[in-house]
């Protein structure tokens, strides 16, 4: 019985597989085109977010705000130690 459900779900599972396949398969290569170009689109736009994330952080650590906070987390453990 437990043999039956693992064949059951194996042909599931190829079943799935075959799908995908055959779909991937009748796309036409413009479709296939317009889906690679979302996803290089996706993929500048995390590129760009992340080196704007990069800018803001070394912005904020070449300013005074971040030698006053960083003096002060110095000062408040060194107080603590004491």
């Amino acid at each position: 019985m437990f043999a039956l459900l693992c064949y059951i779900i194996l042909g599931l599972i190829a079943a799935f597989i075959i799908a995908v396949i055959i779909g991937v398969a009748k796309q036409t290569p413009e479709q296939r085109a317009k889906v690679y170009e979302d996803y290089l689109q996706k993929k500048a736009q995390k590129a760009k977010e992340k080196e704007e994330e990069l800018k803001r952080r070394r912005r904020y650590y070449m300013s005074k705000q971040y030698e006053k906070d960083h003096s002060d987390r110095v000062r408040n453990w060194l107080l603590s130690r004491l």
